[in-house]
């Protein structure tokens, strides 16, 4: 518990610097524990499981089944490279049996919104 008050802690101090730093709103030095603690307490309160009730026979798991015949999967995926002021793609192309049928990647100029990526 120990551990997990100094790094919010920390965190919050940082965080607020920043803030202030950056001319956004920030809290009261004296303020900053009581809102860390809060912080705290919330992430712990999250981490509560909810007792799981036992599944009925009849309620069916979702599973993953393998593609069949002439079916393709497509992934993507896209990210932001700040420092650069670029943006980069990639997507994969895979067939029924996982193999790998195309790929692609791309680095573009870092557009003004992610809509135009």
């Amino acid at each position: 518990m120990l551990a997990e008050t100094f790094a919010i802690l920390a965190w919050s101090i940082w965080f607020n610097r920043n803030a202030k730093t950056m001319g956004k709103s920030f809290l009261p030095n004296h303020k900053i524990y009581t809102d860390a603690i809060k912080w705290l307490w919330k992430f712990q309160m999250a981490q509560v499981q909810p007792s799981i009730l036992p599944l009925s026979p009849s309620t069916h798991l979702p599973h993953w089944h393998p593609l069949t015949g002439l079916t393709y999967k497509v992934n993507f995926d896209g990210t932001i490279f700040q420092d650069f002021r670029l943006a980069g793609i990639g997507i994969v192309i895979r067939d029924s049996k996982g193999e790998v049928i195309a790929t692609i990647s791309e680095k573009t100029s870092l557009p003004p919104t992610v809509e135009n990526i």
